[in-house]
């Protein structure tokens, strides 16, 4: 019997750490989005700039961004997103809050999938760069994917 019981034992240890680890483990859907595209735009002036749009009904996922500024002095910048007539995004709806920038201090916040997506609309939807400042000099990179 105690011959028996070796074994058991050594095969539960085995099946129980056998397994995938939890930390491994999928949470949430399985269908992860990866961004296969890019939208640069260099606002030179205090404005909305319309960075890319998707046709009707296709949703936008985002997966990041990085901006810079050639200006020492701080330019705020904010993404948004609104429809595409009567734009550029026209009733806007901003995804992030006010960042600030400065030559030497860029924002950056990218991933390789997409963590906000924005619902598709009948009109098509834009999606939008707004900075502030008394000097404005951005450079603007967007990764995204457009979904239907």
């Amino acid at each position: 019997m105690k011959k028996f019981i070796l074994p058991v034992l050594l095969i539960g240890v085995a099946l129980l750490f056998g397994g995938p680890s939890w930390a491994q483990t999928a949470v949430g859907p399985t269908n992860l989005i990866t961004c296969n595209r890019t939208a640069n735009v260099s606002p030179a002036t205090a404005t909305t700039t319309a960075m890319f749009q998707a046709a009707a009904n296709q949703s936008i996922n985002i997966c990041g961004w990085h901006v810079t500024s050639n200006q020492s002095a701080s330019t705020t910048f904010q993404f948004a997103y609104g429809a595409v007539a009567g734009g550029p995004c026209a009733s806007p709806t901003m995804f992030t809050p006010a960042f600030s920038v400065t030559s030497t201090a860029p924002s950056a916040d990218r991933q390789e999938i997409a963590y906000f997506t924005i619902p598709g609309t009948a009109a098509g939807t834009q999606v939008c760069v707004i900075s502030t400042g008394a000097t404005v000099g951005l450079a603007v990179m967007i990764w995204y994917a457009v979904l239907p």
